[in-house]
């Protein structure tokens, strides 16, 4: 019973230190591995707005200094706003260097209209100019397709065009703000694709404004930008316009919706409209906007939703005239579920370990037990005064050997000392 004893508490204190080691290690490493993944995509949301904003401004940038040189160009005569074919190498120009720009117009102050625009429709690479003239009898539509090289294919006229730049939106703010303005996105009257605005006014020799120079940059490609951001842990990002509208979204889809209004095909697709969590965070996102409350700098919290909790991070394009809001959103489940492969491996090695300790722990209490057991019938052999019963200890352990040697010695002394049986 003795040897059994010492082999079970032998076993069991092996095996429950290195439970209790595992259990502390264990509880450690999903702690700090989940708050290390944390961290991490806390990093990674603020690395995703900085890059965000900064692709968001180098991308819209073009437009703002085209239409700054164009006005500067034009104002000073080279070209004189009546000649159309200079206007339109100015604006193949424009557009040949950079290739972010959908299109380049100059609209006056008696409804004359001057627009080259990139159309692959007669060719890849190609471009159209429309140019809408009025003297004091008539007007007139001319539409003039080019190759890529800016070599004419086609010429048409339309009767039927009554577009008058004078109504449109980027003219009337650049008139009523008398200085370069960025509109909100719409969607453009020719290409039928959502874009934005950045357009300045012209100043005639009275001092009166003579037209608008506008240039149109397409903003699909910002959702486009924001796909390529590598946000991880099932992440998503989105800019909300002040009007509630989803401007860019790492779902492209999501932008914009095709509607049966033949006057207006495609809008842009409304905060509210959004499903999910991304509907809640931008609906949250505007409220604030109304209230006039917009960060000046990025700001990083936790938003649940429906018993799940997300990381979220806002932050304010860097340029006044867009006051556009980016979010990313990064719920904390998938944060959990990355960290879940290196918890099941640290499972494994832990089992791994416990069995490799329960066999070490088996062979030292069997290495341990055999001379116990030994000693413990030598001493009830002494105790019946069998001495010459007593064996000898086998062990690897000099300590057992010696205690099975002496009470062998003592069994022997003990022998010679009885009196022989019979007298």
């Amino acid at each position: 019973m003795l040897s059994r004893s010492i082999v079970r508490t032998i076993v069991a204190v092996l095996v429950g230190c290195q439970l209790v080691t595992l259990v502390l290690v264990g509880l450690w490493f999903v702690h700090s591995s989940r708050g290390e993944l944390r961290s991490l995509a806390r990093r990674n949301v603020e690395t995703v707005i900085a890059r965000a904003v900064a692709l968001t401004d180098s991308y819209l940038q073009p437009a703002e200094a085209a239409a700054a040189l164009s006005q500067n160009l034009i104002d000073r005569g080279v070209p004189a706003s009546d000649n159309s074919a200079a206007l339109e190498l100015l604006f193949f120009e424009q557009l040949k260097n950079h290739p972010q720009l959908a299109g380049l117009y100059l609209g006056l102050a008696d409804g004359s209209f001057h627009y080259v625009m990139r159309d692959d429709s007669k060719g890849p690479g190609g471009f159209r100019t429309k140019s809408i003239v009025i003297d004091d009898t008539h007007r007139r539509t001319e539409l003039v397709w080019r190759r890529a090289d800016f070599q004419q294919v086609e010429a048409a006229r339309d009767d039927n065009d009554d577009f008058d730049p004078r109504t449109r939106d980027w003219y009337r703010k650049a008139k009523s703000a008398q200085g370069p303005i960025w509109t909100d996105p719409y969607v453009f009257y020719s290409s039928r694709k959502p874009g934005i605005t950045a357009a300045a006014p012209l100043e005639g020799a009275d001092r009166k404004l003579a037209g608008v120079v506008g240039v149109d940059i397409e903003i699909s490609k910002l959702s486009q930008y924001l796909r390529q951001l590598s946000i991880g842990f099932a992440g998503t990002a989105f800019i909300v316009g002040p009007d509630g509208g989803i401007i860019a979204h790492t779902q492209p889809e999501t932008v914009v919706q095709v509607t049966d209004d033949r006057a207006r095909p495609v809008r842009f697709r409304r905060s509210e409209e959004l499903a999910g969590v991304g509907g809640a965070v931008s609906a949250e996102i505007l409220s604030r906007m109304k209230q006039g409350v917009i960060p000046e700098q990025p700001v990083l919290t936790t938003f649940s939703f429906e018993d799940k909790t997300y990381q979220l991070g806002v932050a304010r394009m860097s340029r006044n005239e867009r006051p556009w809001l980016l979010a990313v959103l990064v719920p904390e489940g998938s944060v959990v579920d990355a960290a879940r492969g290196s918890e099941l491996m640290l499972i494994g090695v832990a089992v791994i370990s416990m069995l490799i300790t329960l066999a070490f722990a088996l062979v030292l209490a069997r290495s341990l037990g055999r001379p116990i057991a030994q000693l413990q019938r030598n001493a009830r052999r002494i105790q019946r005064d069998d001495f010459g019963g007593v064996e000898e200890v086998q062990s690897h352990y000099a300590q057992f050997r010696e205690v099975g040697d002496a009470m062998k010695h003592l069994a022997d002394s003990l022998r010679r000392r009885m009196p022989p049986t019979g007298l």
